[in-house]
């Protein structure tokens, strides 16, 4: 790897050196109707045999320019600035007599356009779908107006998300979450309630990369789901305010404002949103053990009626920073993002029943148990970024980012249970057991990216990164029989490096090729138990992407990509949490991460119709999986073995009379898996299906209709099965006031519950079953208003992308990533 980053850069060096060797070009550029110098024009530098662009650059603050060690050749500059006419010098000739060349100054007559009132008729499609990527542009969305990132996700094409709040991507875990090309820093359930905290208008757009590049971290094998947030590009002073609230027979609200301000050299932003929530669950559980006996939960009279748990939160978000631009070609940016949380859970009317093998019909004993329990977190990120552009024409960039972040939280719950013998019949004994959980992680991060177009159809990219993980749990257990406490520290480091290489060949065939190396050392040490696990491995994953037009509306793309999923630092954690009477939890420090290779063919007709199959082989695949120990349940991560998929997905983005657009998205994988429990191999059938629907109708030019379907297939994996879940809603948006008030309201519902099983073979013989059924107020109706004012003109210098970093992903409160 050392070396393809050595030759590279030798490369690199030739290429810049075989400008060094004749003369230089000087010139300037003036406005002609008052001779005034033009700064920051684009001034390139063009080949008269071809007229093939050579360097660019940009004119300094007085207007001139200067090109150095340009071989001999004969040339032109052509000059061109946003609203003039562009306009060239005359053509010149460097040689062995002439190595100093001084240009007249180059006059560029203004377009006398007006570009403060520009109308803008036609609507980006609510989803664009190219090969091995599909994007949402949520601005354009009904469906996702009035909604938070989390429920956008579940209606997402392809996207699944668990009653634990795991997300997986066509069938596949290891999704690795980005927001705006960076990992939000949280997991889990923390993940989850940021997501739910993100207002809807906040969001400009959410990708889904099935196969990213090798400039992306290895991470995830499932793919990356990127969530891009609107970002102000204005001259001035520009914000919004926005509030909404929703209905499920439980309200909550929501509210942020963004602000920006744009100055010639540098940009301010500020925006916060909080979020406050409640709903209720309602719980059914059945047990089956292999020796005939029963454990039911909430399986009498109007229980499964009667709601479980009350879910409570307040979440708080926000970022703020500067760009500042020094020169044209410069940018630094200082930013920092922190989040704050709390909540609590309420559980209550549950009651379990064990009947014996001899009957099921009796009730041996039964026991009822009683919850309270809270959470609090919070996050702080700071971020320094460098970008420097060597030239405005081929677009030559380094980027330079420098991360930390710091994360805290904190769990802890009380449960009291008591027992009866029979159905609550007669009090035997009460116990009451209570658990503490805090964390505290610090993530350190280094990334550098070079990006270097050698002409339009070719561009080196090349770059580095290293990270440094710290992480401190600690777990507290007290009962009547004594208080547990467990103290686990976990430290991660990974240096990685990536060349690639993009080429578009004559044929239009355009190859992308690219390596990626990263090498991984971690220490686990639990220092209640005096155990240390340590490791160290280095892996290479390289990535090659085809794509073919076969005529103009016909292209066909072949890509192949290798990555992997570490496990979440809460995984690896050996200590037993209890989650209930019956239901432990506990992490295995010797889990190993999980391999992908991925084989994708994606075929696209006329950019409005695409379809996509891909193989996908996993290595050391975990799970997490139950075993039993009377009516004990245990469940723990663990490397299931190895995973073929076959998956096929289909879309389409059409478009009728200009005013009524249909989006159809259907997909699903199917395939067999090979593990290993309890001693015993196991072979199963895998497979997953979902489909998403819109259409949308401009009722008026102001007003849009909208109309929507989503759906998950029922599904499998080693040891469990998912139930069908169907959903739909219908909604409204409307636009007053030269477009600054925005009124968008819906409702959206589930029409089925969350339905589960699982299946574990017992040593025994046999099998110990699973059902679960998890209920809610399916049906919510939510109400959005988002003004905005200040400048809203457009500019045409985008705002800079901060690098990603996946390291983050993997801080989980136990809802995996």
């Amino acid at each position: 790897m050392e070396r393809l980053l050595l030759a590279g850069v030798l490369a690199m060096g030739m290429f810049c050196g075989a400008f060094g060797q004749t003369g230089k070009i000087a010139g300037s550029v003036r406005e002609a109707e008052n001779g005034k110098p033009m700064p920051f024009a684009n001034v390139v530098l063009v080949k008269a045999s071809d007229s093939s662009q050579v360097l660019g650059l940009a004119s300094n603050d007085s207007g001139a320019f200067l090109f150095k060690r340009i071989p001999t050749g004969t040339y032109f500059v052509q000059v061109s600035v946003l609203g003039y006419h562009p306009n060239n010098s005359e053509i010149f000739t460097i040689d062995a007599a002439h190595t100093d060349i001084s240009l007249k100054p180059i006059a560029l007559t203004s377009q006398a356009v007006q570009l403060d009132a520009v109308v803008v008729r036609a609507k980006r499609p609510v989803m664009e779908m190219k090969p091995g990527k599909i994007t949402m542009n949520v601005s354009q969305s009904l469906a996702s107006q009035a909604d938070n990132a989390f429920e956008m996700l579940k209606k997402f094409p392809g996207v699944t998300i668990d009653k634990d709040d795991n997300i997986s991507l066509n069938g596949r875990g290891g999704v690795l979450v980005l927001i705006n090309d960076r990992d939000p820093h949280l997991g889990g359930q923390n993940l989850a309630n940021y997501l739910r905290g993100m207002p809807g208008n906040n969001i400009e757009k959410i990708e889904v990369m099935n196969n990213p590049s090798s400039k992306y971290d290895a991470e995830g094998t499932g793919g990356i789901i990127n969530i891009k947030t609107v970002r102000s590009q204005a001259s001035g002073f520009s914000g919004s305010v926005t509030a909404g609230v929703g209905y499920d027979k439980l309200f909550d609200g929501n509210g942020g404002f963004d602000l920006n301000y744009r100055h010639e050299k540098f940009t301010v932003y500020a925006n916060a949103s909080v979020y406050q929530w409640k709903n209720v669950n309602y719980i059914y559980t059945r047990t089956d053990y292999a020796d005939g006996s029963l454990l039911e939960t909430n399986g009498a009279g109007n229980e499964r009626k009667t709601p479980v748990s009350l879910n409570r939160g307040f979440s708080i978000f926000g970022e703020g920073g500067i760009d500042y631009y020094p020169t044209k070609q410069d940018v630094l940016s200082l930013s920092y993002n922190g989040d704050s949380y709390s909540g609590g859970n309420t559980f209550d009317n549950c009651f379990s029943r064990f009947h014996p093998q001899t009957d099921s019909n009796s009730v041996l004993y039964s026991f009822g148990q009683k919850a309270q329990t809270s959470w609090s977190g919070q996050s702080h990120d700071a971020n320094l970024n460098y970008e420097h552009t060597f030239d405005t024409v081929f677009n030559r960039k380094l980027t330079l980012n420098f991360d930390y972040l710091r994360n805290l939280s904190f769990k802890d719950g009380t449960v009291t249970a008591s027992y009866f013998s029979g159905d609550f019949a007669n009090p035997l004994y009460h116990e009451s057991y209570y658990s503490a959980q805090p964390f505290t992680s610090n993530i350190y991060t280094f990334k550098a990216d070079y990006e270097h177009p050698f002409s339009d159809r070719t561009t080196l990219e090349a770059g580095l990164k290293f990270s440094y993980v710290d992480n401190d749990t600690r777990n507290t257990y007290r009962d009547t029989l004594g208080t547990l406490r467990d103290h686990f520290l976990y430290d991660e480091m990974i240096g990685a490096a990536y060349i690639m290489v993009n080429h578009t060949f004559k044929t239009k065939t355009s190859l992308q090729v690219g390596l990626r190396a990263e090498y991984t050392h971690t220490k686990g040490n639990n220092v209640s138990m005096d155990s240390v696990t340590r490791r160290a491995y280095i892996r290479p994953f390289p990535n090659i992407t085809i794509s073919h037009p076969i005529d103009p509306k016909n292209t066909l793309s072949l890509s192949y990509r290798y990555r992997l999923s570490r496990p979440d630092y809460e995984s690896l954690n050996p200590f037993f949490v209890r989650n209930s009477a019956t239901s432990y939890y506990c992490g295995n420090p010797y889990l190993n991460p999980q391999y992908s290779h991925d084989l994708s063919l994606s075929y696209s007709f006329n950019y409005k119709f695409f379809a996509t199959i891909s193989y996908l082989h996993t290595d050391d695949a975990y799970s997490r999986v139950s075993v039993f120990e009377s009516i004990n349940q245990i469940t723990m991560p663990v490397n299931v073995g190895k995973r073929d998929q076959v998956t096929a997905n289909l879309s389409t983005n059409l478009t009728f009379f200009k005013i009524w657009r249909l989006m159809v998205n259907v997909g699903g994988n199917y395939g067999r898996s090979q593990t290993t429990y309890e001693g015993r191999p196991v072979t199963s059938t895998i497979f997953e299906g979902n489909y998403w629907l819109s259409t949308e109708v401009d009722a008026h030019k102001q007003v849009t209709l909208s109309l929507w379907s989503w759906g998950q297939m029922p599904s499998k994996e080693e040891f469990k099965r998912r139930y069908a879940q169907v959903g739909g809603g219908v909604g409204i948006k409307a636009f007053f006031f030269n477009k600054t008030l925005t009124l968008s309201a819906n409702v959206d519902g589930s029409f089925l519950p969350y339905i589960s099983t699982a299946s574990y073979p017992d040593a025994r013989g046999g099998y110990n079953s699973d059902y679960s059924h998890y209920d809610w107020n399916r049906v919510r109706g939510n109400l959005r208003i988002t003004y905005r004012f200040g400048n809203n003109k457009m500019m045409n210098r985008a705002p800079r992308q901060k690098s990603e970093n996946e390291e983050a992903s993997r801080i989980s409160s136990g809802g995996g990533k």
